[in-house]
């Protein structure tokens, strides 16, 4: 009898073990993806992929005199604004767009509050203006597009 008591609780045990190491391993472990905002000039969107095309760019402002000597810009000349949009290559990327994605442009009249467009909105302004537009990137899909503003 206390043979089959001992095989019984180690039987239980082991049953036991396997449930909690089973309920461990089936644990998702679910990290959020962080998103990144990258700065660029949109080249085009093509409407039947939902896609995006850009290059990537780098805002240097006048104030950073290092980034200026590793670039190879003029100090003196380069920057009549404060700034240049510098291009290091014309290499470009596509995106899809998220269907519930957030773009925002400048609004002339009040540049405190940007307008909100929907992408043909977005598709028609890039027609008409080259500016740069922050895009976030979250799981290679683009979930917002800003438009930067150039004075």
């Amino acid at each position: 009898m206390n043979n089959n008591v001992s095989n019984s609780f180690l039987l239980k045990s082991f049953l036991c073990l396997i449930a909690l190491i089973s309920a461990c391993s089936n644990e998702t472990n679910v990290e959020e993806t962080p998103s990144k905002e990258i700065l660029v000039y949109i080249n085009s969107f093509d409407e039947e992929t939902k896609s995006l095309t850009f290059d990537e760019v780098e805002w240097i402002s006048h104030l950073d005199t290092e980034r200026i000597k590793e670039v190879g810009l003029d100090p003196e000349s380069d920057f009549p604004s404060g700034f240049q949009v510098y291009n290091e290559s014309e290499q470009t990327a596509s995106l899809k767009v998220a269907d519930d994605v957030q773009i925002d442009v400048v609004n002339g009249a009040n540049l405190q509050e940007p307008l909100k467009v929907d992408i043909q909105g977005l598709a028609k302004r890039i027609q008409v203006y080259k500016t740069p537009f922050y895009l976030t990137i979250k799981n290679n899909v683009i979930i917002k597009i800003s438009e930067k503003y150039t004075p």
